[in-house]
């Protein structure tokens, strides 16, 4: 196991592309493709010569944002025997296909797109050879982004990605020219082991964006630090956790998704009295998690959760048809209930707690609820069914603000 730094110093490439054909064919249909944006020519005779020269001119007049990332010529021999694509900026990457009507299309490369901001290219490592598994990864001290070459089934011990990083990882869904992102976008690692990913531990600007995809590892996720001006409003996230992982967010915006379905083992939301930008996490609906404590910051929880506790001050939202077992909101926490699921063990509103049902207006289900004194619960559309009634807990009803609608009866 040793430790390895990124450096981002490899030299930029330009992607060469060669596309050749195996037999022209009059009224047939000639394609070149990237990004399911497609340049077609329909041959008018058997030259193959005629028929390149109508792909050069039809590709190169192209107003896709994606064909004008690579200049079509002739290939620079004899015989004309194929289309030659050349990036336009070195170290970008490009996806091309082609098809033929009749024959076969064949597309290669002969020169590769390299460059500083690939991660599976040794000369952007200190010692100049690529990290192996179980070693420890440090990003830091660099404004060079990892953008290609995302895709590494290695399982690493960790990956620390500290502040003195200001570049990105990782692609945007969409590109800067405006079309559908169709490279890679999130930095991929292996595949069922455990790996400790730590963002944001030391001083400094930190990164605008960090996509990770952990295939179903289990990881200790933490990020303990962010900057403070970020364009996405969760810059930083997590896909496809494993069942046993730990997510703690001290700053920033985090979101955890899954391909599918994924789960969350513990989540910790803690906003620290330093951090300069306050925790906010967004739990997607492919996501399940058991444990989840909120102190202070915000949470979207769209997935089920087995225990939902928040705290201090905490602004959380339980939408879409997540459902959670257990509930305990207090300490000036605020709980929007905004979604069909209900709380299928207990709720707890708790001193200086708010748990509001009154913004949609979805029928629901608390199977018990225990109220003390200075909580607030609001139903004011009576939307809710209490299975087990609401019971103070050593306090009167004036000791509570309670909410239930109009016409209610209430038991003594």
């Amino acid at each position: 196991m040793a430790t390895k730094y990124w450096v981002g110093r490899a030299q930029s490439v330009a992607q060469i592309t060669k596309v050749v054909f195996s037999s022209i064919v009059a009224t047939n249909t000639y394609s070149v493709t990237i990004n399911a944006k497609t340049v077609s020519v329909t041959a008018t005779g058997t030259s193959l010569g005629d028929l390149i020269d109508a792909l050069v001119n039809a590709w190169n007049s192209s107003a896709e944002p994606e064909h004008r990332e690579l200049v079509a010529a002739r290939r620079e021999d004899p015989t004309l025997s194929g289309l030659q694509l050349t990036a336009t900026v070195a170290g970008v990457p490009c996806t091309v296909t082609a098809s033929a009507t009749t024959g076969t299309a064949t597309v290669t490369q002969p020169t590769v797109a390299s460059g500083p901001n690939f991660w599976n290219v040794a000369g952007n490592w200190l010692g100049g050879s690529l990290p192996a598994a179980a070693d420890d990864i440090v990003v830091r001290d660099s404004s060079v982004s990892i953008l290609y070459g995302l895709t590494d089934t290695n399982n690493y011990a960790s990956l620390k990605i500290e502040s003195t990083f200001t570049g990105t990882v990782g692609l945007p869904d969409t590109s800067s020219t405006g079309y559908p992102e169709y490279r890679t976008t999130r930095l991929t690692l292996g595949t069922g082991s455990a790996i400790a990913v730590d963002l944001g531990y030391g001083v400094g600007s930190f990164s605008s964006r960090i996509r990770l995809d952990l295939q179903g590892s289990n990881v200790t996720y933490t990020v303990s630090g962010a900057g403070s001006n970020f364009g996405a409003a969760f810059p930083f996230e997590l896909r496809n956790p494993g069942a046993g992982s730990t997510v703690r967010v001290y700053a920033g915006g985090v979101v955890v998704n899954a391909s599918s379905s994924g789960s969350v083992a513990t989540l910790d939301v803690i906003q620290r009295d330093s951090a300069a930008v306050a925790p906010s996490v967004s739990i997607d609906s492919t996501i399940t998690c058991t444990t989840v404590r909120v102190n202070g910051g915000t949470l979207l929880l769209e997935g089920s959760a087995t225990t939902l506790t928040a705290r201090e001050r905490a602004q959380v939202t339980v939408a879409r048809a997540a459902a959670v077992g257990t509930v305990r909101v207090g300490g000036q926490a605020n709980i929007n209930w905004d979604t069909s699921g209900g709380v299928t063990t207990k709720l707890f509103v708790e001193q200086n707690g708010t748990i509001d049902f009154g913004r949609v207006g979805t029928a629901r289900t608390v199977a018990a609820c225990d109220m003390f004194a200075n909580g607030t619960l609001k139903d004011p559309l009576d939307t809710v069914t209490f299975t087990a009634g609401i019971v103070l807990q050593s306090c009167r009803l004036g000791d509570v603000d309670l909410d239930l609608g109009v016409g209610i009866t209430v038991n003594g």
